[in-house]
């Protein structure tokens, strides 16, 4: 069963704030958490089964445990933000130019160097050690991470936070080895928060399974979708009004909409299609309206019917544009 990390647990890793936007302490607090939680393990909490391939003061590389692919973050600032470019690979060849690595198969984004890459904001993610909160939540062949950082006690300000972000890496309940997050995009120097197909990197076409580097041209034509039609991957609450759906994702290499693969469901996630169209702030506050008011309750698991099907179910933090959702360790949507 998958593990859920958060940032409360007893023993999680020490990373230290500050309050300089384009700080690389930033990115340093990211990749202590994805370290801890799905390489080495901390306290009472065993590793999710993840390799440390490399790492350096601006960049990550690891390899999930069913050896399907590689993920890889490099970091970059510009002095007033920080942000992650994200990689996926086929092989590791090294990190020649740092932060880029090489290898077989490298992509960012949905084609072969292609000029949009995805890319993920990571501003403020440590800015206040009284209040960020993060979750994990893994096992050896994808995880999926929400976070939410803030400079103020203000949990959930008008509108969104930059700085509330979900990153997903590993394999679908398909196979195919992607990363979810962010956008994908050629600026950077307005880079979004999103979660949703308009930020995502494909190591393999959905519908041929070649290397997305092996096109020299063309691109991934990328949808996700509720699959609210397909029984099978649909569980239930106790309560017959609050259906959870999973998230599927859906692709082909230069393909148009109507012709998309599907390419399995990200795995621990799920909505509730009644309120998949609220902002994640408003989420929470309609299912734990006792967690809304104190920054410590945005990550603790829903109660109530979510806490009486016996697993944790976490709202799953986005900018507004993207859907809302959950993050969960709930067997029916990790196969």
């Amino acid at each position: 069963m998958a593990t859920v990390y958060k940032y409360s647990d007893p023993g999680v890793p020490g990373y230290s704030f500050s309050t300089d936007a384009g700080s690389q302490l930033h990115f340093a607090a990211l990749k202590a958490v994805l370290k801890a939680c799905l390489v080495s393990g901390y306290g009472v909490q065993s590793s999710a089964g993840w390799e440390l391939i490399s790492e350096g003061n601006n960049w990550l590389t690891l390899r999930n445990g069913s050896h399907s692919g590689y993920f890889h973050l490099a970091y970059y600032s510009n002095g007033a933000s920080s942000r992650v470019d994200i990689y996926v690979a086929a092989s590791f060849g090294g990190v020649s130019s740092p932060p880029l690595m090489s290898g077989l198969g490298v992509v960012s984004g949905n084609a072969f160097n292609s000029s949009a890459p995805q890319r993920l904001l990571v501003t403020w993610l440590a800015n206040n050690s009284s209040y960020h909160a993060w979750t994990v939540i893994a096992d050896e062949r994808s995880f999926v991470l929400s976070w939410t950082g803030n400079d103020s006690g203000v949990v959930f300000p008008p509108s969104y936070l930059a700085t509330q972000i979900s990153l997903y890496a590993g394999e679908t309940t398909r196979g195919d080895f992607i990363s979810v997050g962010g956008t994908n995009q050629t600026a950077t120097g307005s880079v979004s928060a999103r979660f949703d197909s308009d930020g995502v990197s494909w190591l393999t076409d959905p519908q041929s399974g070649l290397l997305v580097t092996s096109f020299a041209s063309g691109s991934v034509a990328s949808h996700s979708e509720l699959l609210m039609g397909s029984s099978e991957r649909v569980g239930h609450l106790p309560s017959p009004a609050q259906s959870l759906v999973p998230v599927g994702l859906f692709g082909a290499m230069g393909a148009g909409s109507g012709a998309l693969t599907y390419a399995g469901d990200l795995r621990g996630c799920c909505v509730l299609p009644a309120y998949s169209g609220i902002w994640c702030a408003q989420l929470l506050r309609m299912l734990a309206p006792g967690s809304a008011g104190n920054y410590a309750g945005v990550m603790e698991k829903l109660p109530g019917a979510f806490a009486e099907t016996g697993y944790d179910f976490y709202v799953r933090y986005n900018r507004a544009l993207s859907r809302s959702g959950l993050i969960t360790n709930h067997p029916d949507f990790w196969s």
